[in-house]
């Protein structure tokens, strides 16, 4: 359905994407993982119609995107962070507004269908500068749904989000890839993407590090530095490593007390 080909994106002397070539399929949910500056939002501005790439291209259904863009991204729906909407309008009517630009037909059906689906049906006619971070997010991801597209495209979309409105953006987007909408979520944070996607890309400085499995993102092995300040809360350290297998040793310093470990148990806690 995607596919970007050997895109490469400069800036002056920066290059933004270097040479990035993967696939999404029709009905899947794709994670584009990487840190801050890792080329997550400028691959995001190519597949948009937004930048144009130096090199290589990007397709939909083998249309490059760039020379068809207003034939294709009518299809696609994006929330790009937090969006900025009508302050002083209520979240119903700033839909409505834009349900006006595309003309939509039977409008006030679709929008209320909208905000029952992203959980915002008791919020409609309250104005959107009083709503919260999570719930600005999930009007726009109902903004984003007004012409039923088929490909659905979210830049770290849980950023600034307190734990619940995390908690329901994540089902939102959940619900849906369940109805086969085409998914890609752009995010640092490994377990935001491990709890959505199919599958997962990623990226480094530019460069696509490695494309795989959501159950072998889930499946992989991270590397620990744990520091104790007193030896004997460092002995008992190395004897929990000795009890329990998924603690690999890679090294030591007991001279610092450190202890260099690998597990595949992605978060814990230690009481010593």
């Amino acid at each position: 359905m995607i596919q970007i080909k050997n895109v490469t994106r400069r800036f002056g002397r920066i290059t933004a994407l270097n040479s990035v070539s993967f696939s999404v399929e029709k009905g899947e949910t794709l994670g584009i993982l990487g840190p801050n500056g890792s080329g997550k939002s400028t691959l995001i501005n190519i597949l948009l119609g937004i930048l144009r790439p130096n090199e290589g291209e990007a397709t939909f259904e083998n249309l490059p995107i760039w020379p068809n863009r207003e034939q294709i991204l009518p299809r696609f729906g994006a929330v790009i962070e937090i969006p900025r909407l009508y302050p002083k309008l209520s979240g119903s009517k700033n839909l409505h507004i834009f349900a006006s630009y595309l003309g939509i037909e039977n409008a006030g059906r679709r929008i209320d269908e909208l905000l029952q689906l992203v959980k915002l049906a008791e919020a409609g006619e309250m104005k959107f500068q009083n709503y919260s971070l999570g719930m600005k997010q999930r009007l726009g991801i109902a903004l984003c749904l007004l012409n039923d597209p088929e490909v659905l495209i979210f830049d770290e979309p849980t950023n600034g989000l307190d734990p619940e409105g995390i908690v329901q953006v994540r089902e939102v987007i959940l619900h849906l890839a369940g109805l086969g909408k085409t998914v890609l979520l752009c995010s640092h944070l490994i377990h935001e993407v491990e709890m959505v996607c199919d599958k997962v890309v990623i990226l480094k400085n530019g460069n696509l590090v490695k494309t795989m499995n959501a159950s072998e993102l889930q499946n992989r092995e991270t590397s620990y530095e744990i520091e104790t300040f007193d030896n004997s809360s460092y002995e008992k350290l190395l004897g929990l490593t000795q009890k329990n297998n998924d603690l690999k040793i890679l090294s030591k310093n007991e001279k610092k007390n450190q202890l260099y470990l690998k597990s595949p148990i992605t978060r814990f806690c230690l009481i010593l």
